[in-house]
């Protein structure tokens, strides 16, 4: 898979909520990408943490980062709906297919990216995603 540590993250598209296909390009200093399912327990708590993190929601409303979610599960659920919880702040979409194209180890799975789309961080937790970003912003 393309997407080793310190390479570029392979480009890939997605499905947004309003049913059109984007590509993905990274949009800000720092760029936060969670691979996983709005379904799944741990992908809700991580929402709630970077939510609640004023310092990120912060650097995310003034675009010095960006938030990406990416759902890979197949769901009977209209998108507005599984959705919907979601910041306004943040890009969300659907491809059930990525797995195939970027190293995704579990659900969630942040990647963190600089500007150009290098990896800073792959396969990472929140918490570990949140504090890259944060010092990355820092430098």
């Amino acid at each position: 898979l393309a997407s080793p540590h310190g390479g570029v993250l392979a480009p890939f598209s997605f499905t947004a909520p309003d049913g059109s296909k984007k590509d993905y390009v990274p949009a800000a200093k720092v760029n936060i990408i969670e691979f996983g399912d709005p379904g799944c327990d741990n992908c809700r708590k991580s929402k709630i943490l970077l939510e609640v993190n004023f310092e990120l929601r912060d650097l995310i409303e003034k675009g010095d980062v960006s938030m990406t979610f990416v759902n890979l599960e197949d769901s009977d659920l209209p998108a507005s709906e599984l959705f919907s919880s979601y910041p306004e702040s943040w890009t969300v979409g659907s491809n059930t297919d990525i797995v195939e194209q970027i190293d995704i180890r579990d659900y969630p799975s942040f990647y963190v990216l600089d500007s150009k789309g290098t990896i800073l961080g792959k396969n990472l937790n929140v918490q570990q995603a949140i504090m890259l970003t944060l010092a990355k912003i820092a430098e």
